[in-house]
């Protein structure tokens, strides 16, 4: 029982428990004990001394009866401090026995009267009799809750907690009527509420008597508080000893009980803190009774209580069986077979986020999706079935729906599990290796590989000490370019040499399921599709022979051409494949020219290269790389993309022969080796003439957008570098490129490597941040000015992000989301943090807007429009709240999906914004075609309309087509006075640019918007 009064440990004031029909004390709090001069030894001594002891001091034994439910209050003075106390005593009911709860609170002279004090212990029993009212906390917390807003007539009562530096919403009561918030008021920043936690390390709570008074004196909180329609609060801290975990807030209370309620959340934030911590303790019981410890999936016990807790009205069931687990564990061990279970759960977390996730068996996994259409069951299975395919290990998967009311589960799951019996037959079929019944892999006794006396190699090992791991050893020792390997096709189970083991990244030279583990390591997809194809008609077609040429990228990154060439052993029926050995061998020097381009390919580089070293030829190396090639397969087809760089390849041999030398080193990346003869002429002229080409072969193809091209120069000083060193490095400065260089070309120097190397580690930090809960990401704001009363109006939301304490360029951070594929989820939360920042701004001006920009990537996340609708509903904005911006050239890249995306947003009643308007080649059709709320000027279509009358005349009229089409008109990256007047002058309705705003924080904002 003791640990039920626990609660009361570190009350500021004295609190004794005792048996009421006893007598004894059962119960002493730290204030007490320490008032009284004892210590937790007292649990052991006799009552009757301690009773005798706490006489001398108050009266808290007193023999008077209690009622339950009801307080019994007195005032003495204290005979040791001469303070007037006031005692309060409860009676509390807990498992058959009576106790009574006393209280001691100081009161010092003219303090309140009796009547609120026994009002207030009132109020303080009822919150006890709810802490333990129930055996879950959570309840009990919502009861509180409930009943400190009903007392009070809050509109709202709510608990905060802590994270990091951040606070989250995580209980919430609301008087009838009243919009519940928390779902809005996750990741508040800690930094709105310093001044509330200054009070809260002095001892106080926080009141608003008018929220008003903080309009300016606090504008971020005013911001957030407003849009709740709080008039009025108190707060109060929830500690943990001396730690504030968080706090505990009251909206609009009734102004009578204000006093009453301030003392109260000072207390009952103890409380609290001891309702949090069983939570905790209850979650990660719960975690440990629900959820397989290996995986944090479901286990046996989850999928029960989902089938006695759920009752949907139709169900779709996916049924996994990993392969191989068996042989991993036997052959590399239960750490291994683990980590390959891990492994498998995350393909499936990441393949299918909406269902629920049950380990039901060592290898097994179970998915159920509760009211999911059978179409999106299909689609989850597609998406989980290409995730193998891409991933290091294998599973087989079968799946089940059923809309058929009640849902039978176990039908459901014999079903699916029947088809995944199904698919792991074909699975072990077209590798040749034996199954059971279910599907699993046996162990199955097949005949010893011998060889006949009679051959030559038979009586040599029959009558010599040859040792075979000697033999392996000795044909692969220091050899790069040719690797062994020989295995048990039944087993799967494959020994591999060395140099292989090393140079591929497997773990050990014994690898269980190597053609998977290998097939992985393939560097495309196409690739990958073809060797699977190989391996399955090995076995169906009985042939003895492998022998294919491809990719495969080893553990540095690199990928290499190979030729894989083996020869495998049936048994004498010809029925099942038993061993299979062969060899593999670099291939680079047989693949001389790539075949799209028809250049020569990166090892015919590296080889001029190093055959000009000899001779002493030292010139200069220049890369190039081509950017929007992607969008131009999408947008165009992949023949026409092909189609350009054989052009471009074309013309550039037939324009600089004799003069330099093309290669074709990696993805769209290029390296052009200048000749000797040519030095005389600087090196900027050949970069320049390389450009003005690959120009004019995208203008003969008539790309519709301007294709952007990269260059990298390594001079002859710096050639003593390995020339694949060169190579490598080269490529990585291109990459460079993308990182807000303003310079015509990146030249290789002393700091460039370091740069190479700080990409990389950002790279990764900015993966990890984005999977952190966006960690040391944040959004700006550029306002947005009315032209007519150069107010603010609104502003474009902007992405920051932080590495090591500074913040990283736009143009430098980006190309790492995107080369990652985080757009999708980066974008996401963006737009809640506009829409969140929209509606706080609105606290000030009703009429102001955010304007959004959706990014190429965002376009394959078919979801976003009904995503942006359901946040804006959640956070009760308008649609002019948000306008999404979509630039001119991202349009003409990808016409087809920019179109979809457009109509859905236009279907949902969201704003849309052409931005950029003016810097591509058919704006006028634009304006005409696609629909918008909004046209954003670019500074550049600025800049021409001033130079002439005629050009004046054009934009001028330009926006009368604007207006009457009801289209507003911004002008972007204004920065001058006379911009300024040119564009009042021609009837633009708003600008932005540094002119009058750069980017502002938001709590620069929230300062700025309160004192307009």
């Amino acid at each position: 029982m003791e640990n039920r009064w626990n609660v009361f440990e570190d009350f500021y004031d004295p609190v004794c428990v005792s048996d009421m029909d006893s007598g004894q004390i059962v119960y002493m709090n730290v204030s007490l004990r320490n008032m009284l001069g004892v210590d937790l030894s007292y649990q052991d001594q006799k009552n009757c001394s301690i009773l005798q002891e706490l006489e001398q001091f108050s009266p808290y034994c007193r023999k008077q009866k209690l009622l339950q439910n009801r307080t019994d209050t007195w005032q003495y003075e204290n005979p040791i401090s001469g303070m007037r106390r006031m005692v309060h005593d409860a009676m509390v009911v807990q498992d058959g026995h009576r106790y009574r709860v006393s209280i001691v609170m100081d009161q010092e002279e003219g303090n309140s009267s009796l009547s609120v004090y026994s009002r207030m212990e009132k109020v303080l029993n009822e919150c006890l009799h709810h802490v333990f009212s129930s055996t879950d906390p959570a309840e009990s917390a919502q009861r509180l809750l409930a009943y400190i807003g009903e007392t009070f007539h809050c509109d709202r009562v709510y608990i905060f907690e802590m994270e990091s530096d951040m606070v989250n919403n995580t209980f919430e009561w609301c008087a009838d009527g009243i919009v519940p918030q928390k779902d809005i008021l996750q990741k508040v920043p800690v930094s709105v509420i310093d001044w509330w936690l200054q009070l809260f390390d002095a001892g106080e709570v926080t009141v608003i008597y008018d929220v008003e008074e903080i309009r300016t004196l606090y504008p971020e909180a005013y911001a957030i508080l407003k849009p709740q329609n709080v008039t009025d609060l108190a707060a109060g801290p929830i500690r943990d000893e001396e730690r504030v975990v968080g706090f505990i807030g009251v909206d609009n209370p009734d102004p009578k009980g204000m006093d009453i309620i301030t003392t109260l959340l000072n207390v009952v934030g103890y409380f609290i803190s001891t309702l949090l911590k069983q939570r905790d303790l209850l979650l990660q019981l719960n975690r440990m009774s629900y959820h397989d410890q290996l995986t944090g999936a479901y286990n046996r016990n989850g999928l029960t209580r989902f089938c006695q807790d759920e009752n949907p009205s139709c169900l779709g069931v996916i049924f996994s069986d990993i392969s191989g687990l068996k042989r991993m564990n036997d052959t590399l061990g239960h750490e291994a077979g683990d980590r390959m279970i891990v492994s498998c759960c995350q393909i499936i977390r990441k393949s299918i986020t909406d269902g629920c996730i049950f380990r039901t068996g060592g290898d097994e996994f179970l998915i159920l999706l509760p009211e999911c259409t059978e179409e999106q069951l299909q689609e989850n299975v597609t998406i989980l079935r290409q995730n193998i395919a891409d991933s290091e290990f294998h599973m087989a998967v079968g799946w089940a729906w059923s809309d058929k009311t009640p849902i039978n589960v176990d039908d459901l799951v014999r079903q699916a599990d029947e088809n995944m019996y199904e698919d792991k037959k074909a699975y072990y079929v077209s590798s040749g290796r034996t199954y059971s019944k279910k599907g699993r892999e046996q162990e199955t006794t097949v005949e010893k590989i011998t060889v006949s006396v009679s051959d030559p190699l038979g009586r040599f090992l029959q009558q010599t000490q040859c040792d075979m791991e000697t033999l392996f050893r000795s044909v692969s020792q220091d050899n790069g370019s040719v690797y062994l390997f020989m295995g048990d096709m039944q087993k799967g189970l494959f020994w591999i040499s060395d140099n292989m083991r090393d140079d591929f990244g497997f773990a050990d030279n014994l690898v269980p399921d190597f053609i998977t583990q290998w097939m992985n390591r393939i560097s495309t997809k196409d690739y990958r599709i073809q060797f699977r194809e190989d391996m399955s008609g090995i076995v169906h077609e009985k042939r003895t022979v492998h022998d294919m040429r491809y990719r495969v990228r080893d553990v540095y990154g690199n990928d290499l051409w190979i030729r894989c060439y083996g020869m495998i052993r049936w048994n004498e029926d010809n029925t099942l494949p038993l061993f299979f050995s062969g060899r593999i061998t670099h291939q680079d020097t047989e693949f001389i020219y790539d075949p799209i381009s028809g250049l020569p390919q990166e090892h015919v580089a590296v080889m001029r290269i190093r055959q000009m070293k000899r001779k002493g030829e030292i010139s200069p190396v220049i890369g190039f790389s081509i950017d929007g090639m992607h969008e131009l397969n999408t947008a165009m087809g992949r023949s026409f993309g092909d189609r350009f760089l054989k052009g471009m390849a074309d013309l550039l041999q037939e324009k600089l022969n004799g003069k330099m030398s093309f290669y074709r080193i990696e993805g769209l990346s290029f390296l052009a080796l200048l000749n000797p003869s040519c030095l005389q002429e600087p090196v900027e002229t050949w970069i320049e003439q390389i450009r003005q080409i690959m120009e004019t072969c995208y203008r003969s193809l008539s790309i519709p957008w301007k294709l952007t091209f990269r260059f990298a120069l390594i001079e002859e000083k710096d050639m003593q570098m390995d020339e694949e060193m060169i190579l490598t490095v080269l490529s990585e400065m291109l990459h460079l490129m993308d990182m807000g260089n303003n310079v015509p070309y990146l030249i290789y120097d002393s700091s460039v490597l370091q740069r190479i190397h700080c990409r990389k580690d950002m790279k990764k930090a900015v993966f990890e941040d984005a999977g952190n809960g966006m960690e040391h990401f944040r959004i700006v704001v550029q306002p947005v000015i009315d032209l007519k009363t150069e107010q603010i109006r609104g502003g474009e939301v902007l992405l920051r992000w932080q590495y090591e304490g500074k913040d990283v360029p736009v143009q430098d951070f980006l190309p790492l989301l995107e080369s990652q594929q985080l757009m999708e989820k980066v974008g996401r939360w963006v737009f809640d943090q506009t829409a969140a920042t929209c509606a706080r701004l609105r606290s000030y001006r009703k009429d102001m807007y955010l304007s959004y920009n959706v990014s190429l990537q965002q376009l394959n996340d078919a979801d976003l429009p009904q995503y942006m609708e359901d946040v804006m509903q959640m956070y009760q904005l308008e649609k002019d709240g948000i306008l999404v911006e979509l630039t001119e050239g991202r349009i003409m890249e990808q016409t087809e999906q920019m179109e979809t995306f457009m109509h859905a947003c236009r279907d949902r009643n969201i704003s849309l914004a052409l931005d950029d308007f003016g810097t591509g080649y058919s704006s006028l059709h634009m304006l005409l075609r696609y629909p918008s709320d909004m046209v954003k000027l670019s500074n550049v279509l600025i800049q021409e309309g001033m130079t002439s009358q005629q050009n004046r005349d054009f934009l001028q009229g330009l926006l009368v087509i604007c207006h009457q089409m009801g289209k507003t008109v911004c002008a972007e990256g204004m920065e001058e006075e006379e911009q300024i007047r040119f564009i009042r002058e021609i009837g633009c309705d708003s600008c932005q640019g540094f002119r009058y705003y750069s980017p502002l924080e938001l709590h620069e904002l929230y300062r700025l918007i309160s004192t307009i």
